[in-house]
Parts: C-alpha cells; sequence; structure tokens
C-alpha cells in the first residue's frame, strides 16, 4: 500500500528566516515540492522522510515524517550541528530501544518541541 504525507510550512515568528536545505527518504520513497509545500510519497509502510531547515541566525531543525505498522507518526530534532543531515539521521528511528526508536512506535500524528539554544523558539507538526 502506497502513502503520502503532505507538509506545510508556516513561518510565523519574523525574528529567523528558515529555509529548506536538504530533503531526505529512508527505504523507498521521493519528495516532491512546490512553493512551501512538501509531498512524502512512500511506496508502503517502515518508512519516512525528513526535511531539514536551517535558519539565518544559525538555527538547525529536521522534521521527520513517517508511517510505521500502517499509521503515521513524526519527530522534530532541535540543536543541530552542520554535520547533522537528515541521511545521517534518519536510520537512528530504525534503531530499537532508542529514544528516537521509541517515536515512531508511539505513532503520533502531531508533535510540538521548544528548542533553548540558541535561543527559546516552539516548533509543531500538526
Amino acid at each position: 500500500m502506497a502513502y503520502q504525507i503532505t507538509v506545510r510550512v508556516f513561518q510565523t515568528n519574523s525574528d529567523a528566516f528558515f529555509r529548506c536545505t536538504e530533503q531526505s527518504v529512508f527505504s523507498s520513497g521521493t519528495w516532491t515540492s512546490t512553493s512551501d509545500t512538501y509531498v512524502l510519497n512512500m511506496t508502503g509502510s517502515g518508512t519516512s522522510g525528513s526535511l531539514r531547515f536551517d535558519a539565518d541566525t544559525g538555527e538547525r531543525i529536521i522534521a521527520v515524517f513517517g508511517v510505521h505498522n500502517y499509521k503515521r507518526w513524526c519527530d522534530i530534532v532541535t540543536a543541530l550541528t552542520p554535520a547533522d543531515s537528515g541521511t545521517k539521521l534518519l536510520p537512528e528511528w530504525y534503531v530499537e530501544g532508542t529514544d528516537r526508536g521509541k517515536v515512531k512506535w508511539s505513532q503520533l500524528a502531531e508533535y510540538s518541541v521548544t528548542s533553548t539554544a540558541p535561543r527559546a523558539r516552539k516548533y509543531s507538526i500538526k
């Protein structure tokens, strides 16, 4: 069964400008995009994709979207280093017993987190 997740990006705070700098996929799938809308097409359950955003302030985040056991899941990782790419990080959600592996099993359709570095900023997937 094929799956599709559509992601629309809204920036509500004007003190930083985030731009998508990487689209990656774990297993079999593809991203397509137009403007600030990104579509992840996956050939089946057990795969995921990530969008990395870099800000003009030096902040970096990755938003992760996937399907596991036929249910959608998502996560957000903040305070990334320049070397933390989606291609590097995505396999971590498939390591059982880790915090990221548990996120996949929790199958959250929505998620919010507030980063503390370099400044407090709220990120949400709804």
